[in-house]
């Protein structure tokens, strides 16, 4: 959404966009909403549309829908089609639809790059993997980490095996699957 609309129609950004996205810069001076729940907080900013990812509590878009702010749920990612579609939306919704289509061909573009920089054959075996508490989780096929890992220039290991979605791993399991690299957050 950042490279689609002008920074003087935001009237405010997330508090993680403000401090870790690379395009944070950008929306120096507006306001940012530390967390969902700080409804009250969008409400004295009065926008015309609030954008949510499937991780904001309906609790809270029902209480902006209340006030007559328009709000539009991304929904749940899943990797390079879904944002296909989120580009598609949010550039019909902010209409821009040129400014979309040229978001879009660059996405493709940037995409394409990265899947011929490396040969199939040369990807090495590896998996997704996250620390929950004292349970490892991964995230593979159906799944935006299914394209993280390919477009990363690594083999998802976890669909040879039969896993998909987010699978819960063992430890005997993440042994058995002798992933060649794994791929995780910073916590």
């Amino acid at each position: 959404m950042l490279r689609l609309v002008e920074p003087e129609r935001l009237v405010a950004i997330t508090g993680f966009t403000s401090a870790s996205h690379p395009d944070g810069w950008r929306f120096g001076e507006r306001p940012s909403v530390g967390r969902s729940r700080d409804v009250e907080a969008v409400l004295r900013l009065r926008p015309d549309l609030v954008v949510a990812s499937k991780f904001a509590e309906e609790s809270w878009l029902t209480r902006l829908r209340e006030e007559d702010i328009a709000v539009f749920d991304l929904g749940e990612m899943r990797g390079v089609d879904t944002t296909r579609a989120n580009i598609r939306a949010l550039a019909a919704l902010l209409d821009v639809p040129e400014r979309g289509r040229k978001l879009e061909e660059d996405y493709a573009r940037n995409l394409r790059a990265l899947d011929l920089a490396i040969p199939d054959e040369a990807m090495p075996p590896g998996l997704y993997l996250s620390i929950y508490g004292d349970e490892l989780f991964g995230g593979t096929a159906g799944t935006s980490y299914e394209d993280l890992l390919r477009y990363g220039g690594i083999t998802d290991l976890a669909p040879t095996r039969g896993y998909s979605g987010w699978p819960n791993y063992s430890q005997e399991a993440v042994v058995e699957l002798d992933p060649a690299l794994v791929v995780t957050q910073e916590n």
